[in-house]
């Protein structure tokens, strides 16, 4: 049997503290993966890979910012 897995969106935590120490943080709380936020054509997939990858995390989606939250909002 598979077992569950736990995930949270980055959005929420959005200049709290440095992104590494987010993830350091919901690894210790159990996470297995993050949904990572940002616009497609402004974000390095690869650099935000292996960050994910050092703590241990996988990427299971990536939310587009539209509005206030993008710069082109």
């Amino acid at each position: 049997m598979m077992g569950f897995k736990y995930s949270i969106t980055l959005q929420s935590f959005r200049k709290i503290e440095s992104i590494e120490k987010t993830l350091a943080r919901l690894k210790e709380q159990g996470y297995d993966a993050v949904e990572m936020f940002g616009e497609p054509d402004q974000t390095d997939f690869k650099k935000i890979k292996e960050t994910t990858e050092s703590h241990g995390l996988l990427i299971c989606g990536i939310t587009g910012m539209w509005g206030r939250a993008s710069k082109d909002g």
